[in-house]
């Protein structure tokens, strides 16, 4: 059985919006008297994990995050939910599975949808996704950040570990394992039945970045700002990067040269 229990993560120096609060609100209001448990910076402050330390250091939360969901599930058991989350249904259904995910359909790809995960506390599954990031450092030795989203990350171990190979539609329901279950992805997406995924993608960088060149400490990089995000809207450097020259190429695109000044990690 998996507890009735609520995860969910909120790391960084930025307060809850509003809209993630009235998604938590909706969690109360679909499971009664189920425990819901915030793992913040106080908890992350003592995690150990290189990938979670780095990343934290470049202050990307929802990287950091993607270990914490994890090990709140392996150690305690229940449902982690994303902050962009709404409940539209309690979870009852899914307290008789020994882990519960589901598929993710975004731009024509089929991916692990992990804004919702469910298990039993010490369950192989969830401990397996949680060894992934053991040995894997979310610096690279050129100083650049693996920002690989965990739906992607997650597809491919789905494959390699359990055999478990998406369909091209999503909507397959996959059991594997001892008691995994992994199902279409309407349940947990907008359309479904459960929750509602509001993709407020609060993790996003507001300029997506790509390196074109690389001379020792120099990088040519091109930004390419999201079209939700303001012009106004700095291009964000890594740490001990410099930015020596930018212009822009477009009206949401920008070249800049950098210089790193000191080593990074």
């Amino acid at each position: 059985m998996i507890p009735k229990i609520l995860h969910y993560v909120w790391v960084g120096d930025a307060p809850m919006p509003q809209s993630a609060l009235d998604c938590i609100e909706s969690w109360r209001r679909h499971c009664p008297g189920w425990e819901i448990r915030k793992w913040g910076n106080d908890f992350a402050k003592t995690v150990e994990n290189r990938y979670v330390r780095e990343a934290l250091a470049n202050r990307k939360w929802a990287f950091a995050s993607d270990w914490i969901r994890l090990h709140a599930l392996v150690k305690c058991g229940g449902f982690y939910l994303d902050t962009d989350m709404e409940m539209e249904k309690p979870l009852d259904d899914f307290l008789g599975e020994k882990f519960v995910i589901s598929w993710e359909r975004i731009n024509g790809r089929t991916d692990i949808n992990c804004g919702m995960i469910g298990c039993e506390p010490g369950n192989e599954v969830a401990a397996g996704m949680l060894a992934v990031y053991d040995d894997l450092p979310f610096v690279k030795p050129d100083g650049e950040l693996d920002q690989t989203p965990n739906a992607v990350r997650f597809v491919g171990h789905f494959e390699s570990a359990w055999n478990v190979k998406p369909s091209p539609d999503g909507m397959d329901v996959v059991r594997f394992g001892d008691g995994g279950v992994v199902l279409p992805w309407t349940y947990f997406l907008p359309g479904g039945g459960y929750t509602r995924h509001l993709y407020d993608a609060l993790w996003l960088d507001p300029w997506l970045r790509k390196v074109w060149l690389k001379a020792g400490k120099y990088k040519l990089l091109r930004f390419k700002r999201r079209k939700e995000v303001q012009a106004s809207v700095p291009i964000a450097l890594i740490p001990g990067e410099r930015c020596l020259a930018s212009f822009p190429i477009g009206s949401r695109k920008r070249i800049a040269l950098t210089r790193m000044e000191v080593p990074n990690g």
